[in-house]
């Protein structure tokens, strides 16, 4: 199954729809601090928006580094080692947002 297409908008401090599917989610308060409440529904809205950056940012790691041993403009000196992470970490977060995470051994 897939989420509802961003870009999401809060339409009141618990409320998040989509643009083009209507409602998403509603945000309980409960105990919650109200500045907590508000930076819960900041980063639910903000949900598409990061899964399309780590897509982004998976594909661009991905790329075969070329091994000139000059960087050129544009291109992002980072270790091996630490690339490496970061595209396990990003795709690790796209297959649980995207239901095909495994949480104790089923998805």
């Amino acid at each position: 199954m897939s989420h509802s297409p961003g870009p999401w908008r809060r339409s009141s401090d618990t409320m998040i729809h989509s643009s083009t599917n209507g409602f998403v989610c509603r945000i309980q308060r409960g105990p919650l601090e109200p500045k907590t409440v508000h930076a819960n529904a900041r980063l639910i809205e903000s949900a598409p928006d990061l899964l399309a950056a780590l897509h982004a940012v998976v594909a661009a790691l991905s790329q075969p580094v070329q091994s000139s041993g000059e960087a050129s403009p544009g291109t992002c000196a980072i270790l091996r080692g630490d690339a490496a992470f970061a595209v396990s970490a990003a795709r690790a977060a796209i297959a649980k947002a995207e239901g095909h995470a495994q949480e104790g051994g089923r998805s």
